[in-house]
């Protein structure tokens, strides 16, 4: 594959497509090549990982469409697998990915029969990326690595994240053990794994999204009530009561936990939870809410459309979402079709303590509010005063031996006593009360 190189611009070999044996290929401008059709026979394929010495990039839609594969092996060149690349290859059973895939946009729709999926890089695999995976026939199959079939899947140290449907439809999964280092599970990631019985999480997972676990063995088979992976509280199984007292220890509040819980009317959340993720409460019944002493992020959406009408947001709150709190749907004729629209709630009231993100969230959004200064904690408890500003400041407390503050405005809770914390940002000064119990 010859390249012409002007300067830093990189000239493509050609714009029209080219053929190499059994291959219809075209050069991408970074010199890389797409399959476009494959025109032999064979049964079992091993994809070459270049053609006319130009690397394979990706393989294009319908490139191997309705052909007589039983088996096929993707090299690790191959980051992107377009929509219906595979599809209708009806006595495709077997597939093996190589290491450097990135995206697989519904590539085997149609192949009825495909029962395995080999891959070769875990790490790798959990990163690719699966747009229209819902309307693919990698589910209901069975996972191997490296030829070895998987029942108890161990993700590895290093991965961060495990991306939506990844996992989605491994039906030989049984058990699954996540890295300390895993911190986001995307939605989807382990769904439809109908033999997955058991998880091992740590406590350092900061985000499970919606139906990241839905329809597996442990869940469907999870006894009534409040269900938790790590220190997530992940979701509600069964029907709501009025009241729900989420466990000590907890640290987030996953995706959809209480969403359209409409009996649920009171939420206790204890002073661990740090984080509620987006639609944690949509369109539930909740009139009643106490965000604790910790939560430092409230998501997109999270109290959507409940019957809240006042609530205190607390000085550690870092980061309020558009439409957190505070907005209810409303439905709507633009002529044409009906939508909802996102309202403000008539009368909704919001306590906030002065220089933090709470007081930005009341005003910008022109709730009616109240500025506060007093801050109860128990003995032990921490906390935190997180300025709307990002300004450098200055903390101080007036009496350490009750309440510590830190250089970056963490406070713990030492003894029973009162004390002040005062903040000094640019010209402006902060004084807050703080009681411990």
């Amino acid at each position: 594959c010859l390249l012409m190189f002007i300067g830093i611009i990189i000239i493509p070999c050609s714009v029209n497509a080219l053929t190499s044996g059994d291959y219809e290929y075209k050069i991408y401008d970074d010199g890389t090549a797409l399959i476009l059709k494959y025109n032999g026979s064979a049964t079992n394929l091993v994809i070459p990982d270049t053609i006319d010495g130009c690397a394979v990039s990706a393989i294009g839609d319908n490139a191997f469409n309705s052909s007589d594969l039983k088996e096929v092996t993707i090299p690790n060149s191959v980051t992107t697998i377009i929509e219906y690349a595979f599809s209708g290859c009806e006595n495709l059973e077997s597939v093996t990915f190589g290491s450097g895939l990135k995206t697989i946009k519904d590539a085997f729709y149609g192949c009825k029969k495909l029962k395995k999926i080999n891959i070769t890089d875990l790490k790798a695999w959990c990163n690719v990326r699966f747009p229209w995976a819902v309307f693919d026939n990698l589910y209901n199959t069975e996972l191997y690595l490296n030829n070895n079939k998987v029942n108890k899947l161990v993700i590895p140290n290093g991965v961060k994240r495990i991306n939506e449907y990844a996992f989605d439809g491994f039906k030989n999964i049984t058990g699954l053990k996540l890295a300390d280092s895993v911190r986001t599970i995307e939605g989807y990631a382990f769904a439809n794994c109908v033999n997955l019985k058991k998880i091992s999480a740590s406590s350092k997972i900061t985000s499970i999204h919606a139906n990241a676990f839905r329809n597996t063995y442990w869940f469907n088979n999870h006894s009534k009530g409040l269900t938790y992976i790590g220190k997530v509280a992940y979701k509600y199984k069964g029907k709501c009561p009025s009241t729900v007292k989420i466990k000590k220890g907890t640290k987030i509040i996953s995706s959809e936990a209480f969403a359209y819980c409409k009996s649920l009317k009171k939420i206790s959340i204890p002073n661990s939870v740090t984080r509620i993720d987006s639609i944690a409460f949509y369109y539930s019944g909740l009139k009643e809410l106490n965000l604790g002493n910790r939560v430092n992020t409230i998501k997109k959406y999270a109290f959507y459309n409940c019957n809240i009408k006042k609530v205190t947001i607390p000085p550690s709150v870092k980061t309020i979402d558009s439409y957190a709190l505070g907005y209810k749907a409303v439905l709507k004729n633009n002529g044409y079709y009906d939508y909802e629209d996102e309202v403000p709630i008539e009368g909704f009231k919001i306590l906030y303590y002065k220089g933090t993100v709470g007081e930005k969230y009341a005003k910008i959004d022109k709730f009616g509010r109240k500025s506060l200064s007093s801050i109860t904690l128990k003995v032990k408890d921490k906390s935190s005063i997180a300025l709307a500003s990002s300004k450098k400041a200055k903390f101080k407390s007036s009496k350490s031996s009750i309440v510590k503050v830190t250089s970056k405005g963490k406070i713990t809770a030492r003894k029973k006593g009162k004390a002040f914390i005062t903040v000094k940002q640019g010209k402006k000064k902060y004084k807050y009360k703080v009681k411990v119990k």
